[in-house]
């Protein structure tokens, strides 16, 4: 037998002081095939000649030292091992963990090879009884999770080194420690092996003991491990959805412990201002997430007011908090003259927002700031206007401070508002009509610059101003444009513009007040990045987004501004001018879109070319001399980043993800279907299946079913409206049997619609993860091809191996019905049927066994809507749903799941691949092969026992008259 070789990974900094202890406990272990690396970060000559000595002193030549000058984090030194690795399992310590026994790696080997696991949580003794008998009514052999995520019931479920991974499963998957914090979080890496690794098992054991990590931090590591903590959930949710139970579990978890570490951040040392600010970022974060999770149910509203009532003592104004945590921080403030910061440019720094947070570069978005400052006054009463900024700004800020923050970008062009005389003459009847009215920011007087004071204010004038001027006949046409959109319609020139107008115009006047408030001012023409926006964002950024452009391009359906629009639909509906509507249509569009810059959009009637042309080279040899010009310089790529977003999204294979709730029959679902169905198979047009007959289909998959079909069918002939069968490309005789079910019971032959899917359909585990959503051989097209079959308003997944017993007949109907007439609580919710069935196997010996007390759970009924479909999930198939789930769970058995040890039931499963199964298959798996070995030898007298032992009982089990047995229920 192969001794499978471990890989060993000792992490040491440059301000480790037991690295010695730790060396000397690893080569110290009796464990043959071990493989030892020793990865140091900044070590003095000292402490480098010793590590250098003690790697070569090992006898056993099973120790390796690299050594690094400059890495950033401990989490770096983590993956520079893993990479170097070339064990079949690692485990990731550093100075914290005690080796107690020569035979810890040893011990832990047996424990992976006996549980055939892919990685396992090492579990004190004495906290066994904790956490696995809770989800567990009985003490087992083995201690296999339930779901991977019950590893976050455990006190210390961020330590990663308590847990021991399959290097292949890690690689399989890329999964890593996030390199965006000097302190590493571990709960990062813990989430990605609940997420991606199926089978993880606790370890009993008194081999190791984990000391407290955070005990010898310095101000700075203290603050940077308590914010980066903030970011646990934005991790969780690009992982799980933010709608998954998953989600709402770690929610919970990290409510439950926001109280230990207010307590922690409370005996620090540090400044009052920065206590509250770290209390109140963590409070901002998870209040966001409870209330976009589902602010309804009672269950978070008790969370809500949990995190509420640990608040009440954060006393700091929110321009105090400001002030003090970016006190060493750069203020960008970008603002503009109109439509020249452009919503293209602050949707890519926006989409962009939670990577440049990892970076310690906060994105404050304008919509939000709005929204907010209006919030400040209505529901907290302030009406200072400086500290309602303040407000604004702080709540952003506190939701994406994941580390201490070296820029602070504030893009807002309505920083700089009309002055009150202007105001006032908006809302006159008699005055508004002149473009002089609108053009405010280029005039003297025009404007009022107080909030852009005020923040200035906020931040003891260390603000650094970037302001955006255009072209002044421009200006005023997109004035003009915004006119249009509250104002009755008028011509551009003639009744809108003169000559007048634009002689007034000029940017000096605003400019000039701003270099007043900052000497940090640079001003920029639109005309210098109109063509590429993206230069702009990534000068404000200080990275290069260009990595984003495309994704915010996808979802900005109309890239015509709403202004532009307005004045567009209402040229149209105007027959006076003269023009045919869609000529007219058609001509103005062009104008609009049309991206030179150095092109007139109109040819007025009033003012001469010469003029314009004049007027424009006027502006340009100002505010387009070298002082002034935009530059282009070459930026780091954000999306390069180990720990970008963008990275984790494209490396690791994530199906689809519920982030949001949408509405049936709304523009949105449609946009989303439309996006989604380009990535996969048999989704095209769903939205035109949306009017279904009122009843149930049996939707069932098979392959080579001879020898159970007839009895499946027969037993659900009078539970539904129709039978969608697809057959797989049978080669036995499964189309005879399922002619037979038909010529015996009549009321099947109107019911039973069979198709047949004749690609070759992927196992379940690893050949479906190597399978794209996209091809005909994944388990998710096949799904979805048998669903686009289905011509009911519900279905119910129903499987080749399932039966209803007359038993348990009337208990699936009435199920069925609530089902089908129960109304979801919310428009944006679907009803999904949760089934209880019991699983029985067929024994070498025709005895029928089964444990009683374990019943499998699955959603198998929902709506035939077009927001629910199939996606590829990791190992299998997974329904999805872009609307809010509500769960409606089965009080009784409906139905049996049947397996013959006699056959092989596990044939649609790549079972010998490391990615492994889920729990739930693994163990019937086990419980298969255990009831087969058992029930093999038909004479044996010690089966019952056996049986027993086991938790399994003989059960009177007919399932060809299917009578109602008492003693099965």
């Amino acid at each position: 037998m192969n001794v499978p070789k471990f890989s060993l990974i000792l992490s040491i900094n440059h301000n480790h002081q037991n690295y010695r202890t730790l060396i000397e406990q690893a080569q110290a272990q009796d464990y043959s095939n071990l493989e030892i690396l020793i990865i140091s970060n900044r070590l003095n000559s000292k402490d480098q000649n010793i590590v250098d000595f003690l790697a070569y002193g090992d006898n056993l030549k099973r120790s390796k030292h690299i050594s690094f000058l400059n890495r950033e984090c401990l989490s770096s030194l983590y993956n520079e091992g893993i990479a170097c690795a070339t064990g079949d399992y690692i485990w990731c310590i550093d100075e914290n963990v005690s080796l107690n026994n020569v035979t810890s790696i040893t011990n832990i080997i047996e424990a992976l090879i006996r549980s055939k696991a892919q990685a396992v949580y090492l579990q004190d003794e004495e906290l066994l009884n904790k956490s696995i008998l809770q989800s567990s009514n009985q003490r087992q052999d083995n201690y296999s999770l339930k779901v991977p995520l019950s590893l976050i019931g455990e006190d210390d479920w961020k330590n990663c080194s308590r847990i021991v991974i399959n290097l292949a499963s890690m690689r399989l998957f890329n999964l890593h420690f996030s390199e965006s914090w000097p302190y590493f979080n571990g709960a990062l890496i813990a989430l990605q092996i609940m997420r991606f690794l199926p089978n993880i098992y606790y370890y009993s054991q008194g081999f190791a003991t984990f000391k407290e990590r955070d005990l010898l931090l310095n101000a700075r590591e203290f603050i940077e491990h308590k914010l980066a903590q903030n970011y646990i959930l934005r991790y969780a949710e690009i992982l799980f959805g933010a709608y998954s139970n998953s989600f709402k579990a770690i929610l919970k978890r990290e409510v439950v412990e926001t109280r230990s570490i207010f307590e922690k951040i409370n005996a620090s040392n540090l400044d009052l201002k920065i206590k509250d600010f770290i209390k109140y970022s963590r409070s901002t974060c998870l209040i966001d997430y409870i209330q976009k999770v589902d602010r309804h149910r009672q269950g978070l509203e008790n969370l809500l007011f949990e995190i509420k009532k640990l608040t009440d003592d954060i006393k700091t104004k929110p321009s105090e908090m400001l002030n003090e945590f970016f006190k060493y921080s750069r203020i960008k403030v970008h603002c503009g003259a109109h439509k020249t910061a452009t919503t293209f440019i602050q949707n890519i720094l926006f989409a962009a927002r939670y990577d440049l947070a990892l970076q310690n570069t906060i994105y404050i978005h304008h919509d939000q700031l709005r929204e907010d400052f209006i919030q400040a006054k209505r529901e907290k009463g302030i009406v200072d206007t400086g500290e309602r900024l303040a407000f604004a700004i702080c709540k952003q800020a506190a939701a994406l401070s994941f580390g201490i923050p070296s820029v602070l970008i504030i893009s807002e062009e309505n920083l700089i508002r009309p002055s009150t005389e202007i105001s006032s003459k908006w809302h006159s009847q008699d005055t508004y009509q002149n473009a002089s009215n609108y053009s405010c920011a280029c005039m003297r007087n025009g404007y009022n610059i107080s909030h852009l004071e005020e923040i200035n204010n906020i931040f003891k004038g260390g603000i650094q101003i970037i302001f955006t001027v255009r072209n002044y006949f421009d200006y005023l046409l997109s004035r003009h444009s915004e006119f249009l959109k509250w104002r009755p319609f008028k011509e551009f020139d003639g009744d809108f513009v003169d000559i007048n107008d634009l002689q007034k115009c000029d940017w000096g006047y605003l400019t000039s007040d701003l270099k007043n408030i900052s000497n940090f001012t640079s001003i920029f023409t639109f005309e210098s990045y109109k063509k590429d926006p993206v230069q702009f964002a990534n000068y404000l950024s200080e990275f290069d987004l260009k990595g984003y452009e495309h994704q915010v391009k996808c979802n900005q359906e109309v890239s015509r501004s709403r202004s532009s629009q307005a004045l567009l639909d209402e040229l149209i509906d105007k027959s006076k001018i003269g023009f045919n509507k869609i000529k007219l249509k058609e001509i103005f569009s062009t104008k609009i879109d049309n991206e030179n810059p150095n092109e007139l959009k109109f040819k007025s009637k009033l003012l001469p070319e010469k003029f314009l042309k004049k007027l424009d080279h006027h502006c340009n040899s100002f505010y387009l001399t070298k002082d002034f010009h935009f530059s282009v310089n070459n930026y780091t790529s954000l999306t390069d980043k180990f720990s970008s977003e963008q990275d984790l999204l494209e490396v690791l294979p994530l199906p689809e993800r519920a982030q949001f709730s949408l509405m049936p029959n709304s523009k949105e679902l449609k946009l989303h279907l439309k996006a989604i169905s380009k990535r996969s198979l048999y989704l095209d047009n769903r939205n035109k299946y949306f009017s279904k007959q009122t009843g149930v289909s049996a939707m069932i998959r098979i392959k080579n079913e001879e020898a159970n079909i007839y009895n499946v069918l027969s037993s659900i002939k009078n539970c539904f409206n129709e039978i969608i069968v697809i057959d797989n490309d049978s080669t036995d005789n499964t189309i005879s049997e399922i002619d037979r079910a038909i010529n015996d019971h009549p009321s099947l032959k109107k019911k039973i619609k069979l198709h047949h899917y004749k690609f070759k359909i992927a196992k379940c585990g690893l050949d479906n993860f190597q399978e794209p959503q996209n091809s005909p051989h994944s388990l998710a097209s096949f799904y979805n091809y048998s669903l686009k079959k289905c011509n009911f308003s519900k279905v119910c997944k129903w499987d080749g191996d399932m039966f209803l017993p007359r038993s348990m007949e009337k208990s699936f109907q009435d199920f069925l019905q609530k089902v089908t007439t129960m109304q979801p609580s919310r428009k944006d919710s679907t009803i999904f049927g949760v089934m209880k069935g019991l699983t029985v196997f067929k024994g070498g010996n025709n005895k029928f066994y089964c444990r009683q007390s374990a019943n499998e759970i699955e959603a198998r009924i929902f709506d035939n809507a077009p927001g629910v479909f199939f996606v590829k999930e990791i190992l299998w198939e997974q329904i999805f749903s872009l609307h809010n789930i509500e769960r409606l769970v089965s009080d009784d058995l409906t139905f049996v799941e049947f397996k013959d040890t006699s056959v092989n039931e596990f044939s649609h499963w790549s079972i010998e691949a490391s990615l492994g199964m889920s729990p739930r298959k693994d163990k019937e798996l086990r419980d298969f092969n255990l009831i087969k070995k058992i029930t093999e030898n038909k004479n044996r007298e010690d089966i019952d026992k056996m049986i027993s032992s086991h938790g399994y009982k003989e059960i009177d089990f007919d399932i060809f008259d299917f009578n109602d047995k008492s003693d099965m229920l």
